[in-house]
């Protein structure tokens, strides 16, 4: 059996083989009973599955092996040159540890793939296969705490090109994932630069000038409630099919044919996800877990929206267990509000700065689905 998309150059069979045929499995360790990991870098650093992603491990939080118990722990070690898989809670987190963590101690929720006698870069590409991710569900044993024996990932089949093959297929998805990896950078860049300068425009370190240069007016006290109104949403299951869109507190969820709104407002949390504003415009409906605001005086819609995204929601929500917030909690929180002119100009900054960041997302969202895409048919 051959994949639908290969390089020209290449013709021979692709060869089936048990993981346990091409590579060693071998568990992690836990530390000792009555010892606890450590934040303080000695530089014996140990993986845990919560560090661990696809593709590779995360260094924000690594902690570390107490001293006194690294040498009954030494011979669970992960390098470079192999590949981990996570088998307990999280399944099947495959990837490889940075050089920075070359011979860390490795969890006993995650095994590891050593002594491999294939293209490292290929099998990494090919354990991140929805087929084999459908194998591992298809594989795991049910309880408590899912997980996957070593004994199953030893008989998972795995099809093979020729050493060359390997090469050129792990190489070319390198690449990709080169491009996927520079896009997540721009994208939390971009997202991490508006959320600063957020903060320094919202406590006024950052002001606007008027055209001529002078300074716009000092901005000016309000409760929420004397700007805006909060509207209800409502049960939409009475109506029919059409194309105005229905939101809830996670987006959008499907359209119908009347409209509760026509115009820009802000939808915010009444129940559940209070802390994620979003901004709407045009005809729309929203359920009964999502307020949207009408009749602005004095202020700009898309101001606002940036506004809400300042306020800690969750700080004022009414419930200890589902958190919600009412018009009246909501009617009486103070907001500054600048002149109508320097909130346009707010509001358009902020705006453009959005854009990039939905353009950013848009591109990393396609090359994600055109490397899922090579993936089913590169390889068998």
């Amino acid at each position: 059996m051959e994949p639908r998309l290969r390089f020209k150059e290449f013709h021979d069979s692709w060869v089936t083989q048990n993981i346990a045929e091409i590579a060693d499995v071998k568990g992690g360790k836990r530390i000792p009973k009555g010892f606890s990991l450590q934040n303080e870098d000695n530089g014996l650093p140990y993986i845990t599955v919560s560090d661990m992603g696809n593709q590779t491990v995360s260094q924000s939080n690594i902690r570390f092996v107490p001293t006194e118990v690294a040498p009954q722990i030494k011979n669970y070690k992960i390098t470079v040159n192999d590949i981990y898989i996570s088998v307990a809670g999280t399944l099947g987190l495959v990837g490889l540890v940075p050089k920075d963590l070359d011979g860390a101690n490795l969890t006993e929720n995650a095994n590891k793939l050593t002594n491999l006698k294939c293209n490292q870069k290929f099998l990494l590409h090919y354990l991140n296969t929805a087929k084999f991710k459908n194998l591992i569900e298809s594989t795991k044993t049910i309880g408590a705490q899912p997980k996957l024996a070593i004994y199953a990932i030893n008989s998972f089949k795995v099809s093979l090109p020729n050493n060359s093959e390997q090469t050129k297929i792990a190489l070319f998805l390198t690449e990709v994932d080169k491009k996927i990896i520079q896009l997540t950078k721009r994208y939390d860049l971009l997202t991490h630069y508006k959320k600063g300068l957020m903060q320094k425009i919202f406590s006024q370190e950052l002001r606007f000038k008027a055209e001529d240069g002078s300074d716009y007016p000092d901005w000016v006290g309000n409760k929420i409630g004397e700007i805006l109104t909060i509207g209800g949403g409502k049960d939409y299951k009475h109506l029919s099919d059409g194309d105005i869109p229905v939101y809830g507190t996670g987006g959008y969820m499907l359209s119908v044919n009347e409209y509760l709104y026509d115009g820009d407002s802000v939808g915010i949390g009444r129940k559940g996800t209070i802390d994620k504003p979003i901004f709407l415009t045009g005809k729309f409906w929203t359920v009964d877990t999502l307020f949207y605001t009408h009749s602005f005086k004095g202020c700009l819609p898309k101001f606002i929206y940036y506004i809400f995204l300042n306020i800690n929601w969750k700080q004022h929500s009414e419930a200890s267990g589902v958190p919600s917030l009412s018009k009246s909690i909501i009617d009486k929180l103070p907001i500054l509000l600048p002149s109508m002119f320097e909130q346009i100009k707010i509001a358009n900054f902020l705006s453009a700065i959005d854009n990039k960041i939905q353009n950013t997302r848009l591109q990393l969202d396609a090359a994600k689905q055109y490397k899922q895409g090579l993936l089913q048919k590169m390889f068998v």
